[in-house]
């Protein structure tokens, strides 16, 4: 049986990290990699370009759900404050 692009699912699903255990009117920031050059989602703040495809943005934790199914969003990359990160190292 041929497998069918249509039958995959939305990579951005799949990219996303553990949805943040936060309230969701809380502001996030991310690296989001887009298929479409100099798209945006209507429901991020663009912060800075890294390339036509690449920027970082903010967006709020409610807005995950709508990244997960945007076709146009390949990927995800939430930020974490750099405690974070380091504890995660140290336990992990």
């Amino acid at each position: 049986m041929a497998l069918k692009l249509s039958d995959l699912r939305n990579t951005a699903a799949s990219s996303l990290p553990k949805r943040p255990d936060l309230p969701p009117e809380t502001t996030v920031t991310g690296i989001l990699k887009v298929r479409e050059p100099n798209y945006v989602p209507r429901y991020v703040t663009l912060r800075q370009r890294i390339d036509d495809r690449m920027f970082t943005a903010s967006f709020r934790v409610r807005d995950l759900e709508a990244l997960e199914a945007d076709a146009a969003v390949e990927s995800v990359a939430l930020s974490q404050p750099l405690a974070l990160i380091a504890d995660q190292k140290v336990s992990g």
